[in-house]
């Protein structure tokens, strides 16, 4: 009976054991499943993150060219402002330069008008002067006339004699 009770207790030890072992494997696995949850866990975040990297080099890319694009509007806007500033002083140039003109114009028109009023004057004057002249040489011509048709008595005397 020793061997029988040595049997019992050793299929006894041996059962708790294989238990044991049964409870161990199962703990086992269930950690082994954790772990492989959390590796896919891990895996899933891994490529989570890298595509959130992927995303904000985007943004960044796009944060930077929108950067570059203000720098650009920036450089355009004070070109044109500089731009806008030279139209203004060559428009107010113009505008002195029209002003100008308008009163050299002005000047020249009246100057016309003070010689036009002259020419006119003096055209009359010439017309007056002709008339005059006219005047005059019909007046010598008469009287040219009228001396050669006078007879003098004194030279009828010396004529007669």
């Amino acid at each position: 009976m020793f061997v029988a009770d040595v049997d019992l207790g050793l299929e006894k030890q041996t059962e708790a054991v294989r238990q044991q072992l049964a409870k161990c494997q199962t703990r086992h696995d269930e950690r082994r499943h954790q772990l492989d949850m959390h590796v896919a866990e891990i895996h899933d975040l891994r490529q989570t993150i890298q595509e959130q990297a992927a995303e904000l080099q985007g943004t960044e890319d796009e944060r930077k060219r929108m950067a570059a694009d203000r720098v650009l509007v920036a450089q355009t806007i004070a070109a044109l402002e500089a731009d806008l500033h030279k139209v203004r002083r060559e428009a107010e140039k113009i505008r002195r330069d029209v002003k100008q003109l308008r009163e050299e114009r002005a000047q020249l028109q009246a100057r016309s008008n003070d010689d036009k009023a002259l020419t006119e004057r003096s055209q009359a004057q010439i017309r007056q002067l002709s008339e005059d002249i006219g005047s005059l040489q019909e007046k010598l011509r008469r009287h040219e006339d009228a001396e050669s048709n006078h007879i003098c008595a004194a030279s009828v005397g010396s004529y007669l004699s």
